[in-house]
């Protein structure tokens, strides 16, 4: 593998703004896990709520001047719900893709937030998945999943 030397920036990091509210359902976030940009601007928080509350499971979509687009999926094993998300990406199309360690698949939604396809199987072989958590895609939306049970990516 052929690399050029790394180079440093000098400066540190700088706080520029918080957005959102605690909120259960709706506007806001509820244990937030992971946030993606689309290529429109828009923000994708994907929330986990606590073990013992369900209705804190959602997308909240929004831009960084706050403004609030909605709400997507839900808590349960069905078409466009999760349990447990952990990590969210945007593709070049915009489609939203989310993974969930407890059902441990990957679900994927159109920017607006409607559901399109599923995909995961648990197990321990090629293919298969075993909690699957951080989620990115490359410039040719390519898919990488970090599986966290399995080790692999």
């Amino acid at each position: 593998m052929n690399s050029a030397p790394a180079t440093r920036r000098s400066g540190s990091l700088k706080y520029s703004l918080t957005i959102g509210i605690a909120a259960m359902e709706g506007r806001g976030f509820y244990f937030p896990c992971d946030t993606a940009v689309g290529k429109d601007g828009l923000l994708y928080t994907a929330n986990r709520s606590v073990d013992i509350e369900h209705r804190g499971v959602r997308v909240t979509a929004y831009d960084l001047e706050s403004e609030y687009y909605g709400t997507f999926g839900s808590y349960g094993e069905g078409d466009g719900q999760f349990i447990s998300p952990t990590g969210v990406a945007v593709d070049s199309l915009g489609r939203v893709y989310l993974s969930d360690e407890y059902t441990h698949r990957i679900s994927v939604f159109e920017s607006q937030g409607a559901f399109l396809a599923r995909w995961g199987v648990h197990g321990d072989r090629p293919g298969e998945l075993d909690s699957p958590s951080g989620i990115a895609l490359d410039g040719d939306d390519n898919l990488c999943l970090a599986d966290d049970f399995l080790h692999r990516i």
